[in-house]
């Protein structure tokens, strides 16, 4: 069904005004929000959060903000004196995704399309089962919107709220540095001072676990590899045509390092599967921007309309391989609400 939605919207030739497209778009974000955040025993880690959440109840608000990540567990501490329990903090956490997605996918040329391509990974397998790191992807998809423009300390401090609910996601702030195109060097200096400070305060207590965890560890991301190759696609599309694609040298400078790093992860599964699986989930972007992007340079009717199907079909097709053989589909199969 969620497939559906933006596919009907793609192929139907009706074509509305820009405020008819804006109420499309919130009135499909709205049902995002509902189906991500009212979910009932969906996703790998559902009975983990829901370990924490009823741990988290009882304790006290500073001991909650020093469990973990602090902008998810202080708000699953409010949510347990709210009564609303992990019902509540997954909606919460569900806006935050859904509004960073809207935000981005209306940015894009074909906004129907970006949703599209979000919907089978990002949306089904992280925002309904990573809920921890997709509200910290929603907030750098805000924080990517705003370095398009060059709102450089916009987009950092997006990254950094990110970074309080997941602290990986501190792994774009150098992106900002990389992709000034005026005063790059003190741009790039006080951007990586940033990364200094939020790398220190966030993740220098728990290096040694991380590095235990997803190297040492030998864990492994299954799937992952695959994963990766989805994001290596557009990158390497996007190396190969950014030229004809006329963007905004900011634009281009932007993605150029996004295609750039999302080729390193690749290369990072060697050392890590699940450390270059995670950290490739903030580059999963990349995708809804080639291919929304690869359509407006091609000016061939025809060649337009062969695209979209292409692109309808290997993400349908991405869909049902995910449903039907992953290993851990089976945690999302069958879909529940909570007034099931």
């Amino acid at each position: 069904m969620l497939l559906a939605v933006p596919a009907t919207a793609i192929l139907l030739p009706i074509r509305l005004n820009e405020n008819g497209r804006f109420i499309a778009l919130f009135l499909f974000s709205l049902l995002l929000v509902l189906v991500i955040g009212l979910r009932h025993e969906v996703g790998g880690d559902w009975s983990t959060y829901l370990e924490h959440q009823l741990l988290i109840e009882k304790l006290p608000l500073a001991a909650a903000a020093a469990f973990g990540d602090p902008g998810y567990y202080v708000f699953s501490w409010i949510s347990g004196r709210l009564g609303g329990g992990i019902y509540l903090t997954n909606t919460f956490c569900a806006i935050i995704f859904t509004l960073g997605v809207f935000c981005f996918s209306k940015s894009q040329p074909l906004p129907w399309v970006a949703l599209f391509v979000a919907i089978p990974y990002l949306v089904i397998v992280v925002a309904m089962g990573y809920t921890r790191q997709s509200a910290a992807i929603g907030l750098a998809l805000i924080g990517l919107t705003y370095l398009q423009r060059g709102q450089i300390l916009k987009f950092v401090a997006c990254i950094i709220l990110g970074a309080l609910f997941h602290k990986t996601a501190v792994v774009l702030l150098p992106i900002a540095g990389l992709t000034a195109t005026k005063g790059r060097f003190w741009n790039a200096l006080w951007v990586f001072a940033m990364l200094a400070i939020a790398g220190s305060q966030l993740l220098l207590g728990q290096l040694n676990s991380l590095w235990g965890l997803y190297v040492a560890g030998g864990m492994t991301s299954e799937g992952g590899n695959i994963r990766i190759f989805m994001n290596l696609i557009p990158a390497t599309l996007y190396l190969l045509f950014y030229k004809a694609m006329r963007l905004e040298l900011q634009v281009q400078r932007l993605w150029y390092w996004m295609a750039l790093t999302s080729i390193a992860c690749f290369c990072l599964v060697f050392l890590s599967s699940t450390l270059a699986d995670r950290i490739s989930l903030y580059f999963l972007p990349i995708q809804m921007f080639v291919f929304t992007h690869i359509y407006v340079i091609l000016k061939s009717p025809l060649e337009r309309a062969a695209l979209l199907v292409a692109i309808l079909g290997y993400y349908f097709l991405v869909q049902w391989v995910w449903l039907t053989m992953a290993n851990h589909s089976s945690y999302w199969i069958p879909y529940q609400i909570i007034w099931n």
